[in-house]
């Protein structure tokens, strides 16, 4: 998935449990395509056994020629990709937190990281971060509140992950359609004073955050893809503000829509990519569809 509008990505792309597959996996056909495609709304932090849980995905992998992803996971969990994201998260030290914020902000910070770390790491330590990388620590925690059962520890072990591991047994390649440092840029590579006055306004809403957070569990079980982009476009989320959406959402389902018009056409694919990617008059659905595709929901 994240600043108040990294949230926004990261939230609507996890949680628990997944049941028969009503709108997160859709088939793509037409437009002179000479095998169906298809478009899974995945969510990143969800356990990777989910997959089983997916009517007709097993079905899917076991029949496209190949599989695109948000970045695959033999990239992302490389010691030069791991290397990288780390840097971008380290605040430089001319402007840690106590100098983004006035002192009463960092004392509303410092009370909501207290909550969720209980005392096990220092504000000296937390403030070595940008405070968009801050706000990702936060949010993990706030993720385990509300679905305790989560293991948020191995990114190997995660939905993503699960369905190239799959694809891979089945002889399938995985593609990427973005690089590490790209999305290590988009999270954590905005201005800083504006990082800042995201993570004060994400701590003064954290009850809000946390109610939200727990209503995107219930819309992803329901498989409500629209519910789950009102929830993402809710003030207390981060957005709210078209920039924002443009910048982290339909601007990169733009971008995606080039690479993967031309793979569906030399073969069928499945696009496993989060769920949050996937609704609004500027999802992929409806951006396949201005393309001239038939989209639909997979029904079994």
């Amino acid at each position: 998935m994240t600043t108040k509008r990294m949230i926004s990505m990261l939230l609507a792309l996890l949680m628990m449990s997944i049941t028969a597959s009503a709108q997160l996996l859709w088939k793509v056909t037409g437009n002179q395509l000479q095998h169906p495609s298809y478009l899974f709304g995945t969510m990143h932090q969800a356990d990777g056994s989910y997959i089983d849980s997916i009517a007709a995905l097993n079905d899917v992998i076991n029949s496209v020629d190949g599989v695109w992803v948000e970045i695959e996971k033999d990239k992302l969990l490389t010691p030069e990709a791991l290397s990288y994201i780390n840097s971008m998260m380290m605040a430089p030290p001319d402007s840690t937190l106590s100098q983004l914020l006035s002192a009463e902000g960092v004392k509303i910070v410092a009370g909501v990281v207290d909550k969720y770390f209980n005392g096990m790491v220092s504000m000296n330590a937390i403030e070595k971060l940008k405070p968009a990388a801050i706000m990702t620590q936060i949010e993990a925690l706030q993720l385990l509140q509300v679905d305790k059962s989560l293991k948020l520890g191995n990114p190997d072990n995660m939905l993503d992950a699960a369905v190239q591991t799959r694809a891979a047994a089945a002889g399938k390649t995985s593609h990427s359609l973005e690089t590490v440092e790209f999305q290590a840029r988009l999270l954590f590579g905005y201005p800083l004073n504006q990082q800042a006055a995201d993570l004060l306004e994400f701590c003064k809403a954290d009850g809000k955050v946390v109610e939200l957070i727990d209503q995107l569990v219930s819309a992803y079980k329901q498989q409500d893809l629209d519910k789950i982009l009102r929830i993402m476009g809710a003030p207390e989320m981060g957005g709210s503000s078209p920039q924002e959406m443009e910048r982290i959402i339909y601007a990169r389902n733009r971008n995606w829509v080039k690479t993967l018009v031309p793979a569906m056409q030399r073969g069928s694919v499945l696009v496993a990519v989060g769920a949050g990617h996937l609704p609004s008059s500027q999802g992929l659905i409806a951006l396949l569809r201005d393309a001239g595709f038939t989209v639909e929901a997979v029904k079994k």
